[in-house]
């Protein structure tokens, strides 16, 4: 079965994994260009030309919401989504990092999400008491 559409294969049936796959789907998806269209665009091999997908996105009424749901998963899908390959969205993630504790943008290159030292006092003192906290829960 083709991810971008709800068109079953040859046989005419779909698996329950599939059948999960089309009812999680946001709202939005049904209004996409690219519904239709092969995977093979949308997921080229490494060194592979993007521009098929890119076509794609440049005429989508709903590019904002694809991005943004290709970076809110918590887990990374590999592919183009919402005019963007798989680099430009990792370092759009890289730019736009916040702090885990004041919500500041992270403007530094730093391997935690943390800012810088005063909020780093503060993640240590909060991993503190909640190390406390379960301490006194198992006692």
């Amino acid at each position: 079965m083709n991810p971008w559409t709800t068109d079953t294969d040859s046989t005419g049936t779909m698996s329950a994994e599939e059948l999960l796959d089309l009812i999680r789907r946001p709202e939005w998806w049904g209004r996409a260009a690219c519904r239709g269209a092969g995977n093979r665009a949308f997921f080229p091999h490494k060194g592979e030309d993007n521009s098929e997908a890119l076509t794609y996105c440049r005429r989508c009424p709903v590019t904002e919401e694809c991005l943004a749901w290709s970076m809110s998963g918590g887990s990374w899908v590999p592919g183009v989504w919402g005019g963007k390959s798989e680099r430009q969205r990792r370092e759009l993630i890289r730019l736009y990092r916040t702090c885990r504790i004041c919500g500041e943008r992270i403007t530094k290159v730093r391997r935690v999400s943390i800012c810088g030292e005063d909020c780093e006092r503060e993640a240590k003192r909060r991993s503190q008491y909640a190390s406390n906290q379960r301490r006194a829960v198992a006692e």
